[in-house]
């Protein structure tokens, strides 16, 4: 058997072989898109849910108190958000914390949460 035929036919099977398997995971993700919704989505919002910061934690990172005015709070995240400005040497990082608290804190004052 020459060396090119016996090249073609094993890039055949193994070409055969790997489109098989990709077919068979694409298949996969399909099922599991329509068990739980969408399998990226499942796994993300898992993910999400258990690095969400809890309110304390959305306090202390504002550094304001559960007693204080929903004005105030703000103050306080313009004003964190304007020090930590990346084009002023400040970390996009603490941005997105501070963005994160600040998002917390309405997302407890659209559920009644009064006190924010």
């Amino acid at each position: 058997m020459p060396v090119p035929k016996f090249l073609a036919q094993l890039l055949v099977v193994g070409g055969t072989y790997l489109f098989r398997a990709f077919l068979e995971a694409y298949r996969q993700a399909l099922y599991n898109a329509h068990v739980r919704g969408t399998a990226a989505g499942a796994a993300g919002q898992a993910f999400r849910d258990e690095g969400r910061m809890s309110v304390d934690e959305a306090y202390n990172i504002l550094g304001v108190s559960k007693g204080d005015s929903w004005e105030n709070i703000l103050k306080r995240y313009e004003f964190l958000q304007a020090v930590n400005d990346p084009s002023r040497g400040g970390s996009p990082y603490l941005q997105s914390k501070i963005r994160g608290a600040k998002e917390i804190l309405e997302e407890e004052l659209r559920k009644g949460d009064k006190s924010v």
